[in-house]
């Protein structure tokens, strides 16, 4: 009897120690898989940056042609739209949310891309946004000055 429970105690511990390593395993697993999908975002971001680095600092890109295709997007509908939208179905466009500028900026691509991040985008389109206005190649508003004391 006393062998009996000896064996079905370290049974026990034996069930418990496999039910701890698995739940540690299915941790692992999950910790993993975050790490991939981590790093897979990552790596899209950067070839993102690298795509707009390139293709702005390329001088046989032929920007003609590219406003050309531009000139047919309404700015009305930027302008009074949402921060993201659809332009005539070709078009698709995120505004800048910048405020106390004066001039409105939005990234506008083609309607079938599917596959970007949109708040890093956006992020990215006020980073460009704000040097604009720093280098003074767009006016902004000066903010009222209030008799607030902090």
């Amino acid at each position: 009897s006393i062998i009996l429970l000896i064996i079905i105690f370290i049974s026990y511990q034996f069930l418990k120690d496999i039910h701890r390593i698995s739940e540690e395993k299915k941790y692992s697993e999950n910790l993993l898989d975050n790490t991939y999908k981590y790093l897979g975002i990552t790596n899209r971001k950067i070839d993102i940056l690298k795509d707009f680095i390139t293709i702005m600092a390329d001088k046989n890109v032929d920007s003609r042609s590219i406003i050309e295709s531009l000139i047919k997007i309404s700015n009305k509908i930027i302008l009074n739209g949402e921060e993201t939208g659809l332009i005539d179905d070709n078009f698709q466009y995120l505004k800048s949310t910048l405020a106390y500028t004066k001039i409105e900026c939005a990234f506008i691509f083609d309607s079938n891309c599917k596959d970007f991040d949109d708040s890093f985008l956006i992020i990215l389109l006020a980073q460009i946004h704000s040097l604009a206005i720093i280098q003074k190649l767009i006016p902004y508003t000066e903010l009222k000055k209030t008799n607030v004391k902090w």
